[in-house]
């Protein structure tokens, strides 16, 4: 079951797709949990024929699972179907436009128009691909399949199989439950986490073991492979083809770690300047081009890359400050004083290393604020570099939380927030005293924190009883517990303005219906005036909204997150 927020939001991305009888059955599992075909079609009034045919329609986009119970004796027919709404697939429909352009950007026009097409049906073939495209031409259809086996090996579409349509949910709880009843003491909280991480790699490995979705090129008439090159490597690439047969859909995730490079790049470029962010984002670059395994949201570092290999990464016209005058990336050497030698170039990129991983603070609070570690590398080299993405992601997602308190509720209560945000104890005077702050401000910034779900009180008796006269009541912090409440909100403030996109739009149909706006409609300069103003509106609305769905990203799909198995549900 979801929340309020959470149900509305879905329900009207559901509806925007999918319509009105798609979307009441949306409410229905959102609001009500799982639940099978005949309670479905009771609650929602609709006739089994029509169910049927939506919940079909949702589980090819993605949108449902289905859960299948087992006989109670374990043997004869299997039990009753049951069906659920996957939350993060829904969200994820509003990043549609942007994994488009990312593909467009990334592999071409090509690559956009297959993503674009799959995106529009759920799951497709690769024949189908090419039939709803419409590519007739011989040479068009020989670049859509090489673009299409390009998009397959790098991860951004993904073979999709029986297995990735059932909810994950059942089978994680249940191997985790076994996995307790293995251990032989209570287990620790910190037992607890690496045990629910290995379950959850394990469930992953079964969920993306299932195929690759390519297939060995057939073999000549004679009977005999084609013929390799010279100096070609055994396992090229270029003997395995796309399996007609498999079905595909777009892997999310891989979309969604463009858009983890992209917030922190910007973010290296927001603390220091825009050298810094031009650095980060040619690490990453780096760290992805390594071919051991593609990039996930769920890694805790990158891949580690040496300085020499960052070098020969970084854009021609960035590694002087002459040859900036002519380039659109910012000079490395701009504004430092090196030696005029042919390693100026290296040497400064080794003092923005050192910059960035807060080599002048190896305390626990500096490293904290570090966003790439550096380590000794093997055979006497210079070592290598790699970007710490849960650090990273730890100092966004506080940082998310406490704008969002002291934008609504003012300074104080962000001060209050970060005193209790490492998990102290407090009481009201303590925490006045650390904070610097009358008891009066304190007390009513705890409250406010207290019913926005941002604080707890832990009760401490003094006596056997538990009486509350005699005990003591201390305020504490869990940073899930923020992140969870501050998505909650996030949900609801994209709802409103969804509702207020679908009012903006429902007022316009009106304007024009109206017997003096057809007759006023024949003037165009007056008619651009209005489709201006209304285009501003809406690109304001949807920036809003970008915004509000970037924060998101932030609390849910780093690493660590709210989400359960980051990458693993959407994947």
């Amino acid at each position: 079951m979801a929340d309020n927020p959470t149900t509305r939001l879905c329900v009207q991305i559901v509806r925007t797709f999918f319509g009105e009888a798609c979307s009441e059955i949306g409410r229905v599992l959102l609001s009500r949990g799982r639940l099978p075909l005949p309670l479905i079609v009771r609650l929602t009034g609709f006739k089994p024929r029509t169910v049927r045919a939506c919940l079909i329609v949702l589980i090819q986009h993605n949108v449902v699972w289905f859960a299948e119970g087992n006989a109670e004796d374990g043997d004869g027919p299997r039990g009753e179907t049951f069906y659920e709404v996957n939350v993060e697939e829904v969200c994820m429909r509003l990043r549609f436009g942007r994994f488009v352009e990312i593909a467009g950007g990334v592999f071409g026009e090509e690559a956009s128009n297959i993503i674009n097409c799959i995106l529009e049906h759920g799951k497709l073939r690769l024949p189908a691909v090419i039939d709803l495209l419409k590519v007739t031409d011989s040479k068009k259809k020989v670049s859509h399949r090489s673009t299409f086996h390009t998009l397959v090996t790098s991860h951004y579409l993904t073979p999709t199989s029986r297995l990735l349509h059932t909810s994950p949910k059942d089978k994680l709880i249940a191997w985790e439950e076994a996995e307790k009843r293995k251990l032989k003491e209570i287990p620790s909280a910190k037992i607890l986490k690496s045990l629910r991480e290995e379950v959850e790699d394990r469930l992953r490995r079964e969920r993306e073991g299932q195929t690759t979705g390519l297939k060995r090129k057939a073999t000549t008439t004679s009977g005999r492979p084609k013929k390799r090159a010279r100096g070609r490597d055994k396992d090229d690439e270029d003997d395995e083809v796309v399996d007609e047969d498999v079905w595909f859909r777009v892997n999310y995730e891989r979309f969604n770690v463009h858009l983890r490079d992209s917030l922190v790049a910007h973010g290296a470029a927001e603390r220091y300047n825009a050298s810094f962010g031009l650095v980060i984002r040619t690490l990453l670059e780096a760290a992805s081009s390594v071919p051991t395994a593609y990039p996930r949201l769920s890694d805790v570092r990158s891949s580690p890359v040496s300085t020499h290999t960052l070098s020969t990464y970084l854009p021609s016209g960035s590694s002087s400050s002459n040859s900036h005058k002519n380039s659109h990336s910012p000079a490395l050497t701009a504004g430092l004083k090196l030696p005029s030698s042919s390693t100026a170039p290296t040497s400064a990129l080794k003092q923005y290393l050192l910059v960035l991983s807060s080599s002048d603070n190896p305390t626990a609070a500096g490293q904290a604020g570090a966003f790439v570690s550096r380590f000794a590398g093997g055979g006497g080299g210079e070592g290598k570099v790699q970007v710490e993405f849960e650090t990273i992601a730890e100092r966004m997602r506080r940082r998310v939380v406490e704008g969002y308190v002291r934008e609504r509720w003012g300074d104080g209560a962000g001060r209050v927030l970060g005193v209790l945000w490492s998990g102290t104890l407090m009481d009201e005077r303590q925490i006045a005293k650390v904070a610097l702050m009358q008891a009066a401000v304190v007390r009513s910034a705890l409250t406010s924190l207290q019913s926005a779900g941002f604080l707890s009180l832990q009760q401490v008796p003094k006596t056997p009883q538990r009486e509350p006269a005699r005990s003591f009541f201390l305020w504490f912090c869990s940073p899930q517990t923020c992140y969870t409440a501050l998505l909650s909100t996030l949900y609801g403030t994209i709802a409103n303005l969804l509702e207020r996109l679908e009012r903006e739009e429902d007022v316009a149909t009106r304007e024009e219906a109206r017997p003096w706006n057809v007759a006023r409609a024949g003037r165009s300069a007056e008619r651009d005036g209005i489709k201006s103003e209304r285009e501003r509106k809406r690109d304001r609305v949807w920036g809003a909204v970008g915004r509000a769905d970037g924060g998101v990203l932030i609390l849910r799909d780093l690493v660590s997150g709210v989400g359960w198995g980051t990458g693993l549900a959407v994947a």
